[in-house]
C-alpha cells in the first residue's frame, strides 16, 4: 500500500545532511530500499507491520526527526490488524424476537443494578467505611521515558525492545511494575539495570570504554530532582514542607540549589549505580554476527529474549529451544555455518 498523503520530512532532513541512502543504510543497519520505500511512502515493499514500524521510528531518530507526525501517517496508511465479522445474508430475525431479547436485557441489568446497590449498603458497618483499593499509576496508562548518554549514540532498549539512539527524549510506555534497562554502544562498556515504570523517568548514562577499568555508571535523574527539591523545602523549624509532585522530569528543568546538607543527601542518595555485564547462557545455540542484520530472539513461550542489530563480529549465545528471526541470513552463522544468503529474512527454531 502506497500512502495517500507522503511526507517528505525523512528525505527532506536526510539530504540536509548531505547523506545518502547508503549513508543512512550504514548508521542504521536498515536496507537502503527499505529507506526508500519510507521517504515515498512505499508500505508495501517493506516487511511485516512491526518491523516496518520500528524501522521509521529508527530512521527518524538517526536524523532528529519529531517521529510523532510519521508514526501517526504510518498507522493511518497500515493500521493494525483486526477482527471482522462476516455478515450474514439472507437470515430474517423475527421483530417479536427482538423485542423480547431486550425485555430480558432490562430485566437483568435491573436486578444487576439492585443486588449492587444492596452489596454498596452493607459496606459501612459501623463506624468503619470500607474502601476500594486505590489505582496505581501503572493502571492510569502511558508514562513517559528520557534516556540520555555520553557520548551520545547509544542503543537503548527496555524488555528487548529497541527504543532508538541516545538521546532519547519523551518515550511513551506502557506503565508497568518493573522491567530491564539496557544501553549499549559498539567499543564501550554496556548498562543493564533492572527499573521501575510507574511513572516518567530520566535516566543519565556515562559509558566507560571497553579497555577502561571502570564500569559504566547510570544516574536516576528523577530521584535527582525530587531528592534536590525537597532538600530546599524547609520551613524555619526545619521541618520538612513537601512541595514535589510526582511525574515526567524534563530533561530541561533545572535542579533547585540546596544548602550543604541538602546537597551532600542529594549525592549520597543519587550516586551512580554500578551497570551489571551481560552473561551469555551455558549450552544452547550461539549466533555469530559476520555482517549487519536484524535479528529477533523469542522463547519457547514467545518471550523476546533480543532483538536489535548487534555488532559485526560479536556473538551471542541462547538456551535450547529459542525462535530465531534474522533479516539477512547470510550476516548470521551457527558453528560457523550461515543460516542463509545475505539479504534473506529468514526464522529458524533451534530445539
Amino acid at each position: 500500500m502506497r500512502d495517500a498523503t507522503p511526507r517528505n520530512e525523512l528525505k527532506a532532513a536526510r539530504e540536509a545532511r548531505g547523506w545518502t541512502l547508503a549513508d543512512v543504510s550504514k548508521r542504521t543497519s536498515i536496507r537502503a530500499e527499505f529507506l526508500r520505500a519510507l521517504e515515498e511512502g512505499d508500505f508495501s515493499s517493506l516487511p511485516e507491520r512491526p518491523y516496518a514500524r520500528s524501522y521509521l521510528l529508527r530512521y527518524a531518530a538517526e536524523l532528529g526527526v519529531e517521529a510523532t507526525s510519521l508514526l501517526a501517517n504510518f498507522d493511518r496508511a497500515v493500521p493494525a490488524a483486526s477482527t471482522v465479522t462476516p455478515r450474514r445474508r439472507g437470515v430474517v430475525v423475527p421483530v417479536g424476537l427482538v423485542a423480547a431479547s431486550v425485555s430480558v436485557v432490562v430485566v437483568l441489568a435491573t436486578l444487576g443494578w439492585w443486588a449492587y446497590a444492596a452489596w454498596r449498603s452493607h459496606e459501612v458497618t459501623g463506624s468503619k467505611t470500607v474502601t476500594s483499593p486505590q489505582v496505581t499509576q501503572a493502571a492510569r496508562g502511558d508514562v513517559r521515558v528520557t534516556i540520555d548518554s555520553d557520548p551520545s549514540g547509544a542503543r537503548v532498549y527496555l524488555d528487548n525492545r529497541f527504543l532508538g539512539t541516545t538521546p532519547v527524549r519523551s518515550f511513551p510506555l506502557q506503565a508497568r511494575a518493573s522491567g530491564e534497562l539496557r544501553v549499549e554502544r559498539d567499543a564501550y562498556k554496556p548498562v543493564v539495570r533492572p527499573v521501575t515504570l510507574q511513572s516518567g523517568r530520566w535516566w543519565r548514562v556515562t559509558l566507560k570504554p571497553t579497555a577502561s577499568p571502570d564500569a559504566s555508571t547510570i544516574v536516576d535523574m528523577h530521584l535527582r530532582s525530587k531528592l534536590a527539591a525537597q532538600s530546599v523545602n524547609m520551613n524555619s523549624s526545619g521541618r520538612f514542607v513537601p512541595s514535589f509532585t510526582p511525574g515526567v522530569v524534563s530533561p530541561t528543568d533545572p535542579v533547585p540549589s540546596a544548602d550543604a546538607e541538602g546537597m551532600a543527601r542529594l549525592e549520597a542518595a543519587a550516586k551512580p549505580e554500578e551497570a551489571v555485564e551481560p552473561t551469555e547462557t551455558e549450552g544452547g545455540v550461539t549466533l555469530s554476527f559476520v555482517g549487519e542484520s536484524w535479528v529477533r530472539v523469542t522463547d519457547a513461550n514467545g518471550r523476546v529474549l533480543f532483538e536489535g542489530v548487534p555488532a559485526v563480529g560479536s556473538s551471542r549465545a541462547f538456551p535450547k529451544g529459542v525462535h530465531v528471526r534474522v533479516g539477512s541470513a547470510g550476516a548470521v552463522t551457527v558453528a560457523g555455518v550461515p543460516l542463509g544468503t545475505i539479504g534473506q529474512v529468514l526464522e529458524r527454531a533451534f530445539p
